[in-house]
């Protein structure tokens, strides 16, 4: 309960954690961003990412997650009698497993990596 006293209920809303119990619990996320750097040039950055967490009730933790971003700049960043377009790209793709044990502490699961 400490921990959720931190939080900004302006932010977060009013929150009342009660003890965590153990299943799985899922996320996933989508952001986009987009500008225009000059009235030539366009950035345009998309990320994508997904979390899945498995408390299980002998006391062991898993969780995979995994993202997905797109970096792309096209176009000329200041004029250019040629009419160029620079175009750059990367892609990333990311995927992490971790596993170990948690217990219930404050009304907070707490997860240990294995030594």
């Amino acid at each position: 309960m400490a921990f959720v006293a931190t939080l900004s209920p302006d932010i977060v809303g009013t929150l009342a954690p009660g003890a965590p119990l153990d299943g799985d619990y899922a996320m996933s996320l989508h952001m986009s961003f987009e500008t225009f750097e000059t009235t030539e040039m366009r950035i345009d950055d998309p990320l994508d990412a997904a979390m899945k967490l498995t408390l299980a009730a002998d006391g062991s933790v898993r969780a995979c997650a995994g993202t997905h971003a797109i970096d792309i700049v096209e176009g000329q960043r200041e004029y250019r009698r040629d009419h160029h377009n620079d175009y750059r790209k990367h892609e990333d793709t990311n995927l992490v497993g971790l596993a170990g044990t948690w217990s219930a502490s404050d009304g907070i699961a707490r997860s240990r990596a294995p030594r």
